[in-house]
């Protein structure tokens, strides 16, 4: 089986959604600990960002290359990661957690079926 970049990319983009709010449930739940620093919550956004620009220079540097995956994987969960945090972004607040309500959930699902359909799309007119 060929692996096409942006099918890797999509997996892992999944994944990190789904990681980063399984985290956000439990550390909402009391389970796991959020990192402050200063008093200030470091949200996993930030983490998802760092990921995604090492991704993206890591993949400049190894086209072609065996680590030219794991770069593509590293940019795929850095955007679950960040698209988990979307909410974030629209309201500016760190208030609470909404992502657990209805939009929140409409988001999510269209921040991650749109992508997909576009690249199962594009990949299979590729077969």
């Amino acid at each position: 089986m060929k692996r096409y970049p942006l099918n890797i990319l999509l997996f892992f983009c999944i994944s990190g959604f789904v990681i980063a709010r399984l985290g956000g449930i439990l550390s909402a739940g009391g389970v796991v600990n959020s990192l402050f620093i200063n008093g200030i919550h470091i949200h996993h956004f930030v983490y998802g960002i760092i990921l995604l620009v090492f991704g993206a220079c890591a993949s400049l540097a190894t086209i072609g290359r065996r680590w030219y995956w794991f770069a593509v994987s590293c940019i795929g969960f850095g955007l679950g990661v960040i698209f988990e945090d979307f909410w974030l972004w629209i309201k500016l607040q760190d208030k609470n957690s909404t992502w657990l309500d209805f939009w929140g959930l409409i988001i999510a699902l269209v921040i991650i079926i749109i992508p997909a359909l576009v690249i199962h799309l594009s990949v299979s007119k590729l077969k």
